[in-house]
């Protein structure tokens, strides 16, 4: 699947992502993860946003890639982590 926005559920980085839509319940995500329903949604779409750009430089991330950004997405790492992942 292409990377894309995730307001039509199509999304490498979050392939059971559907129309938008987060399946797990907010409550968890913010209690398990320890971030916000809004900063998970935060950085699901900054996470949407980086996958079109290079997308449409022509790009295609790594499935190791596409791990990391997931576990950003859902709080499993902070941005310093994320950085320090992706530019090994």
């Amino acid at each position: 699947m292409e990377s894309a926005d995730v307001a039509t559920g199509n999304n490498e980085a979050f392939p059971g992502n559907k129309h938008g839509m987060i399946y797990t319940s907010m409550a968890s995500i913010a209690a398990a993860n320890e971030i916000t329903v809004s900063e998970a949604l935060a950085r699901r779409e900054a996470v949407s946003n980086a996958l079109t750009d290079l997308r449409l430089e022509g790009l295609k991330p790594s499935p190791a890639v596409l791990t990391v950004l997931r576990r950003y997405a859902a709080g499993g790492i902070d941005e310093a982590e994320l950085l320090s992942r992706v530019l090994r």
